[in-house]
């Protein structure tokens, strides 16, 4: 009597071993059909290179209205989420104001504020003298609603494109943007 009981919690074993390695398969062979989050990531810039980076709808710092639409003033535009708080955002922010000069009305420049404190925002941007500085467009985006239709987590973030908001290509943190080969680059695409 003693072996059938033995021989019952044996097979139980089994068939539970067989159950876990069973679902241990499943879960495994199903997670590796998924996309992965860089793949994910490719295919919506590489989305953004064919139909263009998402239109959004937003308020300009000032609280009127903006709708994102190509550009009929400028060749190449640059995109750039930015916060006061941000260290990288504050080093690249002259470099970037002078790039849009250096191009004189064939490059613009949308920067999207991702501060939380409008008056922290506009006091930034008073120190950099660039409110009121043709060729720039200046988003408040709190919420961070914009930053989300872009896939933006991190700050600095730039994207460069087209007048008609093709994707040419994405910089993820601060450069030195009137660097000879940022120059060259934007040059290129005029």
């Amino acid at each position: 009597m003693a072996k059938q009981g033995s021989f019952g919690k044996t097979a139980m074993f089994v068939v539970g071993l067989f159950a876990v390695v069973f679902f241990v398969y499943q879960f495994i062979s199903s997670s590796l059909d998924k996309e992965t989050p860089s793949e994910v990531v490719n295919d919506q810039y590489e989305q953004m290179r064919h139909d263009g980076v998402p239109r959004f709808e937003s308020k300009l710092i000032e609280g009127e209205p903006y709708v994102l639409k190509p550009s009929a003033n400028h060749k190449v535009l640059i995109i750039n989420f930015w916060a006061s708080w941000c260290g990288p955002c504050v080093d690249e922010f002259p470099s970037m104001i002078k790039l849009v000069k250096h191009f004189n009305g064939k490059v613009g420049l949308i920067a999207i504020s991702m501060d939380s404190n409008k008056k922290e925002m506009l006091d930034f941007l008073d120190i950099f003298k660039a409110r009121r500085e043709n060729h720039f467009i200046f988003v408040w985006d709190p919420e961070m609603k914009v930053a989300d239709q872009f896939g933006t987590s991190k700050l600095p973030e730039s994207y460069i494109v087209t007048s008609d908001l093709k994707l040419i290509k994405k910089v993820a943190g601060s450069i030195d943007w009137m660097d000879p080969q940022v120059l060259s680059m934007i040059e290129g695409l005029l």
